[in-house]
């Protein structure tokens, strides 16, 4: 019978396989996922060594743990690669935050998806999550998105390091919890805990965020944020003048850029959703493909646990 950690930790495992992302110990202390109790760091590396069972579905090389017959060395040897081209996005990223952090009614702005994991290629996106002042969701987005859009710097413009700025929301609607496309959400739960604040000019604004979030505590009870997302952050530059524009303006002028996609799915799930208070464009949502990958691996192992 499978010990709760010794599930813990092949659940954890399991999880960033679908990324083809291979894990050190510490990252598997901070992602555990859904342990009975968050364990201590010493305990899975104790774990880890005497377990047989783990032992025969892990593979250790060079510090990290992947499953056995999923190329470890392959995986070791992208993720090198991987962590030094997300370096070289960050020098792209200080100039924008330098712009953004100007804007008037951008309250802040956080690093999300493959960049906070140091886990990017060429052509990824450069994602960005934003908090605007209530009201002004609509004047946030045009001003943030519309130089992107001049310079051809967006998804599928730039052929190197495109800026997606895809997921607004209001100061006033931080809460995301319903976006979960089921109970657990595991996809949505990581990416939460995940957020690098960059930068924030209402105080402990972010701090409020994760606050309102704390449901993603319950599937990662131990990822609290990293020391280095404070190193990232910028600091806040004195702001544009304010153009009072009117938002119902902004509205219709971006409403009619929408592609026929998003048109299709506004509003239908939580892929596309368009409100005043949250704009957020992930067509390409793989949340039920992750959720349902996770669930068929433990499964596999269901009879041994």
């Amino acid at each position: 019978m499978m010990t709760d950690l010794e599930k813990t930790i092949y659940r954890t495992v399991a999880y960033f396989s679908f990324f083809s992302y291979p894990l050190t110990s510490f990252e598997i202390f901070k992602w555990q996922m859904s342990p009975e109790r968050p364990y201590h760091l010493n305990e899975i590396i104790e774990v880890m060594d005497k377990s047989t069972w783990l032992r025969s579905k892990l593979e250790h090389r060079r510090g990290f743990y992947a499953f056995r017959g999923s190329q470890i060395k392959d995986q070791i040897r992208t993720r090198h690669k991987r962590f030094l081209n997300a370096t070289t996005k960050y020098k792209k990223l200080e100039r924008l935050l330098s712009f953004l952090s100007r804007l008037p009614n951008i309250q802040g702005v956080a690093l999300c998806n493959t960049s906070v994991f140091h886990h990017t290629r060429e052509h990824s996106d450069i994602d960005l999550f934003v908090i605007s002042r209530p009201g002004r969701i609509w004047i946030s987005r045009l001003v943030s998105v519309a130089p992107m859009k001049l310079l051809r710097q967006r998804p599928g413009e730039s052929l190197c390091n495109p800026i997606d700025i895809s997921f607004f929301v209001t100061s006033d609607r931080l809460a995301i919890e319903d976006l979960k496309i089921d109970q657990t959400d595991p996809y949505l739960s990581v990416w939460t805990k995940s957020l690098v604040p960059l930068f924030e000019h209402e105080e402990k604004l972010f701090a409020k965020f994760f606050s309102q979030n704390s449901w993603a505590d319950q599937l990662l009870p131990n990822s609290s944020l990293a020391q280095r997302a404070f190193a990232k952050r910028t600091v806040a530059k004195a702001r544009f003048p304010r153009v009072h524009l009117p938002e119902s303006w902004a509205e219709r002028l971006q409403r009619c850029q929408f592609p026929q996609e998003i048109r299709r799915l506004e509003n239908i799930d939580s892929r596309v959703i368009i409100s005043d208070q949250m704009l957020k464009f992930h067509i390409n949502d793989r949340r039920a493909q992750i959720s349902r990958s996770l669930n068929d691996k433990m499964e596999v192992c269901k009879s041994e646990f």
